[in-house]
């Protein structure tokens, strides 16, 4: 999965959520910032609000690996992450 380089990483995120579950606009950006976090991200909200370009090649990767997982967690509150 790649990222597009014309949108900003926290609105690939959060199309997943969106689109796919029907999830609101704020829960949605909650959940990717919580799985941000997850993956060790250093100021994930700040991370959304930016360009691929924008971010380093670990943390593109870092961006990938959630947006791949989001569709398939089934617990948001508890550690490690539980999958349906």
């Amino acid at each position: 999965m790649t990222l597009n380089p014309s949108m900003r990483l926290g609105d690939q995120m959060k199309e997943v959520l969106t689109v796919h579950r029907g999830i609101s606009e704020s829960e949605a950006e909650d959940r990717c910032v919580d799985m941000l976090q997850r993956v060790y991200m250093p100021d994930a909200a700040n991370v959304m609000r930016r360009y691929p370009h924008q971010i380093s090649g670990g943390q593109q990767q870092r961006v990938t690996w959630p947006r791949l997982l989001i569709p398939h967690c089934s617990s948001w509150t508890n550690r490690p992450l539980r999958w349906t």
